[in-house]
């Protein structure tokens, strides 16, 4: 039976958004190797990485900004 034409169009859109999800973390985990230092607050919004640091601690997040890296990786 084969695919739809609207079906093959969902799946490039798809791909495009994984290789453009697949390029971000590839920069992300290239800036932590390179800058473990740099403030979380560089690579995300204050909602991102606060919303994170519950997630991953169950804790209230600090008042400044963690260096990413060592919580995130």
């Amino acid at each position: 039976m084969g695919i739809t034409r609207s079906q093959c169009r969902n799946h490039k859109a798809l791909k495009v958004i994984y290789l453009i999800m697949a390029w971000r973390i590839l920069h992300l985990v290239t800036w932590g190797r390179d800058c473990p230092n740099l403030p979380c607050d560089v690579v995300f919004d204050p909602e991102e990485w606060q919303a994170a640091w519950i997630v991953a601690h169950r804790t209230k997040p600090p008042e400044t900004p963690p260096p990413w890296v060592r919580w995130c990786g």
